[in-house]
This record gives structure tokens, sequence and C-alpha cells, in this order.
């Protein structure tokens, strides 16, 4: 076990606080954001005024271009963001110019708004995720990759690499191993149906018509004719899927589960039919992975301190991070590549930087860069979905009082042998926000206004921050 410790100078009435707010709003500035074609839609106009409403927030309409709500947006510094958007309006082209939008709102080169689209197949299924307002404390889970069902409490995990194996966990209860039919969609769609899981965890192949259960095998897949939602078995059975939620869905290594082309996609056949009411998810295709793992990892082994939008946020800055690390300020313009052209992108990255085009710096800055533009919240990004508290690899100490205008933070990290060494990454809180780095103990830090990295640390750190 290693501990590091950070000192902060700050003029403060009180110690920081590492609980949760209450809900994913206390002391921040939330901005709606529209089209005008949106905007003259009566329908949807009304989900963007409930939202506003909710919120005490203030709406801005563009007419052609989201950067038309730039200047805007640097002048009300919102700590979040919302973009009302019709189904046809929320494609991967979208979700990449906000991305890039909201890191232009200063001149440092991170994002400085958590935001979420909001859209769905019709304005009453977005109606639907604006009326969700109590935070979601997640008991149970079902999923199609392993993940540490234990800090979750109760549900099920399908493993997509072995043919017919799950997980089980009732409340209270020990983790079962099952090894039972190859074809898991009657399973999955049982589990699905009658267990109501606060959260839905998924891998595998997907795209905007159908995700499939089995990674290296054929378990079956799920699948959206006419914007139902039933999973399918090889031979051709259909299985109605459906579910009350409120829910949450984590496309942790799925491609395209937050690409909205249209009325009919995917992630919109579960907001109908599925309850649910926030995804995490790419809006391209991923080789790389980063973003949605990262944000499961920051979920699932740090129980109750991130909520899942935040988590998305925290891991898109840490991709940021990385990438200023290797080629600093760079952009690449993909307004004219496809949801799918990775060789395109790669090609251009090359030309951006002057690397090789095969060359392992490049395709790990292409990853990066991909996946930092590619990863969305759809759904309300002040929804407050998180696990209940648990062990965490990392906790923070706070310093029982101020000695000198000082306040120690301790952070202990628990070393995994099997683990990459990985950044931790701190919401700040109110108090804190604006901070000024004095002195970085020599370690690798990145302070914004409202969040810390600290990455590669194996040892004792010291930093000191001023706070007006």
């Amino acid at each position: 076990m290693c501990v590091f410790a950070i000192s902060l100078i700050a003029v403060m009435s009180s110690l920081v606080d590492d609980t949760p707010p209450e809900n994913g709003l206390k002391d921040t500035a939330y901005v709606v954001l529209v089209s005008e074609r949106l905007q003259n839609n009566t329908e949807w106009s009304s989900v963007a005024q409930s939202l506003a409403q909710k919120h005490g927030a203030k709406i801005y309409a563009y007419s052609d271009d989201l950067e038309e709500c730039l200047p805007v947006l640097k002048k009300t510094t919102p700590h979040l963001v919302a973009l009302v958007a019709m189904p046809e309006e929320a494609g991967h082209d979208v979700v990449r110019r906000m991305n890039v939008m909201l890191r232009k709102i200063d001149e440092d080169p991170y994002a400085d708004a958590r935001w979420g689209l909001v859209t769905a197949g019709s304005s009453k299924d977005a109606m639907n995720i604006v009326e969700v307002s109590e935070p979601l404390r997640v008991s149970s889970a079902l999923s199609n990759t392993p993940i540490p069902i234990e800090r979750v409490g109760a549900g099920t995990c399908f493993d997509e690499g072995v043919a017919g194996r799950r997980i089980e966990l009732n409340a209270g209860g020990d983790p079962v191993e099952v090894l039972g039919d190859v074809i898991i969609a009657k399973d999955y769609a049982h589990a699905f149906n009658t267990s109501s899981p606060d959260l839905l965890v998924t891998s595998g192949r997907t795209n905007e018509e159908r995700w499939m259960l089995g990674y290296n095998f054929d378990g079956g897949r799920v699948v959206v004719p006419e914007g139902d939602l039933l999973a399918r078995t090889p031979s051709g059975e259909d299985i109605p899927l459906r579910n009350e939620g409120p829910t949450a869905m984590l496309g942790a290594g799925s491609c395209l589960l937050g690409h909205v082309p249209d009325a009919s996609a995917l992630p919109l056949a579960f907001i109908r039919h599925g309850g649910v009411r926030q995804i995490i998810g790419y809006a391209t295709t991923t080789w790389y992975g980063r973003g949605g793992w990262d944000t499961l990892s920051k979920v699932m082994d740090e129980p109750g301190r991130h909520s899942l939008a935040e988590a998305a946020w925290l891991t898109q800055q840490d991709l940021v991070r990385e990438v200023e690390a290797r080629a600093p300020g760079i952009e690449i313009d993909t307004t004219h590549l496809g949801s799918r052209d990775v060789v395109e992108f790669r090609a251009a990255v090359a030309e951006a930087t002057g690397m090789s085009a095969t060359s392992a710096p490049l395709k790990e800055l292409t990853g990066l860069l991909w996946d930092r533009d590619a990863l969305v919240v759809i759904g309300d990004p002040a929804w407050d979905v998180r696990l209940n508290d648990g062990p965490r690899w990392w906790t923070l100490d706070r310093a029982s009082g101020v000695m000198d205008g000082t306040q120690r933070l301790t952070f202990t990290v628990t070393p995994q042998d099997d683990a990459p060494q990985r950044t931790i990454a701190m919401l700040l809180p109110k108090d804190l926000r604006g901070a000024e780095l004095i002195d970085s103990g020599g370690g690798a830090i990145v302070l914004e206004d409202d969040f810390l990295l600290i990455s590669g640390v194996d040892d004792t750190l010291t930093v000191i921050l001023a706070h007006e």
C-alpha cells in the first residue's frame, strides 16, 4: 500500500467534503441548448421547457451550427449543459461537435462543462427522461460481460466470452456460477423482464440495429425491428424485452450504443421499452475501448464516489490529459467523416502530426482522440445514478482541522499487481473550484476549475493550492 498527501492552502470555512451531494445539481448552473427547428415544434419544445423548468435553466437556440452557442457558453460558464434534440438531429457528428465545443469555453484543452444529449424516438419518450428526478442508487445489475457484481449487490452477469456461463447473485447471498444454455437470449430476456435491473452493462458487437449477446459465440441478439425491443434466438424466436425502469445503461465495450441516426435506433428502443433513462455509450465504432471501460472502472472500482455521468466526464478529461501529453493542442476536423471511418481518421491524424500511419504512437494517439470525442451521455447529465458506497482503490482522508492556513488531504492507494497504473480523478467541491496550483511537489497533476487528476503516483506527493 502506498500513501501520498496533498496539502492545500485555501481560504475556506469548512473542510473538503468527499460525500456526493444529495442531487447532481447542488451549486451548479445548468443551460439547455436547442435548435430553432426544435423550438418551433410544439411537442419537442415542451420537452426543452420542462427540462429548463426542472433545473432553473435558460434555453438558448441555434439556427444552423451548434457553435453559435459558444459565445453564450463562454459568458455563462455553466457546469451542466443539456442538448435537447430530435432523433434526426442527434447523430455522431452532433456528439463530436458538442465534445469539441465544450473544450473551447476557456483557453485550456479540457471540457468546461458536463453535458447530456436529451433525445428519444418521440417527444413523449424524451419527456419520460426529463421527468425522472429522484437519484438512483444501483442495487441490481444485468450485464453480458463480467463485472464485480458483488459491488452492486444483486444481479446476473452473462459471460460474452464463455458460451453459456453466467454469474448470479441474490441480495445477501454469494455469487453463484451457472453453466447453462449456450443460447443465452431466452435467459437474458427472462432476467431483463423479471429482475427490473437498475443498471444494464453491455459489451460485444453492436450497431444501430442490433446487439450481439455473445462475443465469440452466437448466443442470440437484441434487435429493434420497427422500434420494438426484442431478444432473438439464432433460430429466429423473438422474446419482447420490457422494463418499467428507471434504469441506466453503460456501454462499456459496445460500439455505436450512443449513435442516434434516426428514431428507430437501438438506444432509443431501450428508452421506449426498457425503462432506460440514461445511456453512456459511443456515437461511433470503437476499437480502442478506453472511454467505455474506464467509465465502468470508475463506477465499479470506486463505488458511490461518482455518478455515471460524472465518471464518463472524468474519463474524457483523462483522455484529454493523455492526448495533450502526446500531441498538445491537436484537433482533427471530423465533419467529413462517418461513424465508422477509422482508416480515414487515422490518415488525418498522421497528416496532422507527421507520424507514420502504421506506427504504434500514431495508433495510440488515434485511439485516444477517437474515444475522447465519441463518448456521450444520452439523458439528463444531472441525473444522479451511482452505486452504493463500498471499498475503493483509493480513499481520501480529510484533516481534522486547519493548521498554519493549510489543510491536508491524504489519499491512500490500494495497489493491485495485475492492474495497470490508474489516474486518480476527483471532482472538486465548490469551495475549491478555481484553486491555483502553487507547488505540484514534482507530481503529474492536472488542476482545472472543478476537477483534479493525479497520474503516475507510487509514493508520497505534496501539492499546494491557493484559493481566494
